[in-house]
């Protein structure tokens, strides 16, 4: 994540399409979550950032973290949103 915050700052890049349809196994725990957050506030990127999700296949419990981390940023005023496909993902970053 790190890396990721150091990236968009260099390349004032805040337009983020996280495509997981093929992601398998865990996130992060629900604290890791909620501190990935304070983070991004605490670099003061929070409010720059746009950020759409494509839901993996079949994977009920990477969804459900995915929509914990969409509802967490939408909490703290961070624009993530979850999408099925991509053209609807990048429809709602380019907007």
């Amino acid at each position: 994540m790190a890396a990721a915050i150091n990236l968009a700052n260099a390349e004032n890049i805040f337009l983020i399409l996280a495509d997981c349809t093929t992601l398998t196994g865990k996130t992060n725990s629900v604290f890791d979550l909620y501190y990935l957050v304070d983070v991004l506030i605490a670099k003061n990127i929070g409010h720059r950032i746009k950020e759409a999700f494509v839901l993996p296949i079949m994977q009920p419990d990477l969804i459900a973290d995915i929509k914990f981390w969409e509802t967490t940023c939408f909490n703290r005023g961070i624009k993530v949103r979850v999408f099925n496909s991509r053209e609807q993902a990048l429809q709602w970053l380019l907007e």
